[in-house]
């Protein structure tokens, strides 16, 4: 009789070692599906910020193409809330982009970085596509707003940038010429001196006339970077 119920416990004993595996890997999938929905849970909050910022972004967007920026930025107010989905959103500033690009921006005062956006140094000029030698045979310069590799006569031109003065193309220079940075040199020069600038003046170059007023008033030259880019 007892070898009988040892042998119908025998069973019992595997079986119970197979529920309690069972049980282990039900608390391991349970765990993963919790880590899992708190994944998603994550996925979904940051799937709706991107959401607002997309369509914050076609708002400012949308005005800035009605307004123009200096308005735009004066009226910002907060984007209205879309009811359409973030790929719909996504598409939209696309178009908007593509709007933008077609808008000419305004003229900057940037200048470039050696190395970053400057041509390569090349034997012609990008401009007037003269034959460039080396350092004291028509040497190359790059202009530092736009970064052409030119020639000395199509880079007569230097402009005030961050306290120093830039070598300057003749393409760059006309639209540079208006810039708030150079008005404010020829406000500071006009304050100092009365000097000349109707048709009489003897205008040598924008530049030139600068330098000229710098120098009767007694007011310290800029800082000037090597003029010569050549190899």
């Amino acid at each position: 009789m007892l070898q009988l119920c040892e042998d119908a416990l025998a069973p019992l004993e595997g079986l119970q070692g197979r529920v309690d595996a069972a049980e282990a890997e039900a608390q391991r999938a349970a765990a993963e599906v919790e880590q899992e929905r708190s994944r998603v849970r994550r996925l979904e909050s940051r799937l709706a910020k991107a959401a607002e910022a997309v369509q914050g972004l076609e708002s400012r967007l949308r005005k800035w193409l009605k307004a123009g920026p200096q308005d735009a930025e004066q009226r910002e107010e907060k984007p209205p809330p879309s009811t359409g989905s973030l790929e719909q959103s996504v598409e939209s500033c696309g178009e908007l982009m593509t709007r933008l690009e077609s808008v000419k921006p305004p003229v900057t005062m940037p200048s470039t970085s050696r190395g970053e956006q400057w041509e390569p140094d090349s034997s012609q000029c990008s401009l007037c596509s003269v034959h460039l030698g080396k350092r004291h045979l028509r040497p190359r310069h790059h202009c530092r707003f736009c970064g052409r590799c030119v020639c000395g006569k199509c880079s007569k031109s230097s402009i005030a940038s961050d306290h120093t003065v830039q070598r300057c193309c003749t393409r760059c220079v006309q639209p540079v010429v208006q810039s708030h940075t150079l008005w404010r040199r020829l406000t500071r020069v006009a304050e100092a001196l009365a000097a000349p600038t109707g048709a009489g003046a003897p205008w040598q170059g924008f530049d030139q006339v600068l330098r000229h007023c710098e120098e009767v008033c007694g007011l310290p030259p800029l800082r000037t970077e090597p003029t010569s880019c050549g190899p």
